[in-house]
């Protein structure tokens, strides 16, 4: 009796003969889920994701991810850090000296 060797990760990810030709790659798909949530896609584009999701179920499964996140940061507004420019911390000059200091000796 033999075992069933395990697929590698590339052929668990490949689309069925031609459809390889024509549909992007997990890669792409997964750029272009994100993307999809600030702009939006073409229609080759958006065709092109949907029928790669009907196929991969790790595409999907970052696909409801990704947008459970999105979610989650949109219902919760401390999730989202919109002043980025102010410091939490100001730190002494003092301290401000020293570490340029151990900095420029370091170099």
């Amino acid at each position: 009796m033999s075992a069933k060797k395990p697929l590698d990760d590339d052929k668990k990810h490949k689309m069925p003969g031609i459809m390889n030709l024509f549909m992007p790659t997990c890669e792409e798909v997964s750029h272009l889920t994100s993307q999809s949530f600030d702009e939006k896609l073409s229609f080759r584009q958006k065709l092109g994701v949907k029928i790669h999701l009907m196929f991969c179920k790790w595409c999907r499964l970052y696909k409801k991810q990704l947008t459970q996140i999105r979610s989650l940061m949109k219902n919760d507004p401390l999730l989202i850090d919109t002043d980025l420019e102010k410091p939490e911390f100001n730190l002494s000059n003092d301290f401000k000296n020293r570490l340029k200091k151990s900095i420029e000796d370091n170099e």
